[in-house]
């Protein structure tokens, strides 16, 4: 509960700022025009250029470990699935050097990588915009 709770306050406190920020009439155009580059833009004009390549930093940080947990979510359910039967008995294996469940880390490999190119080639009309299948894919998958 308390982990729920500090992560409403923080995106409420977040949302407040960002609010603050773009003025309380402006921020759905602000967010529109600006995408979602919005709070690097807002942080870069009030803060400076300094804080705002730290939040890149955060960002990118903060996304790997994300990507890293989830990948590593996946594999131990696979791993879990092979070791009941739900899937192949290899699965349910571990990497005799690690311990790792490597058979489901591939697994979780190749499906993201079959994901990301069914993404990045079947949106013909913004090949010269590479951030809208990348925001597409973020968008439909976290939905999902």
């Amino acid at each position: 509960f308390l982990a729920v709770g500090y992560a409403a306050l923080f995106l409420a406190i977040s949302s407040w700022a960002l609010t603050v920020a773009a003025g309380p009439g402006f921020i759905a155009d602000t967010s529109l025009k600006e995408g979602p580059g919005m709070l690097f833009g807002l942080t870069e004009e009030r803060l400076g250029s300094t804080f705002t390549d730290v939040l890149h930093i955060l960002f990118v940080t903060g996304m790997f470990a994300a990507l890293l947990s989830f990948h590593n979510v996946v594999a131990r359910y696979a791993f879990a699935m092979g070791r009941e039967g739900l899937l192949p008995a290899r699965f349910g294996r571990t990497n005799r050097a690690s311990g790792a469940p490597g058979i489901g880390s591939l697994l979780q490999s190749a499906i993201s990588v079959v994901i990301v190119l069914a993404f990045a080639f079947s949106d013909g009309n913004h090949i010269g915009d590479p951030t809208v299948p990348v925001l597409r894919l973020f968008t439909w998958m976290g939905n999902v």
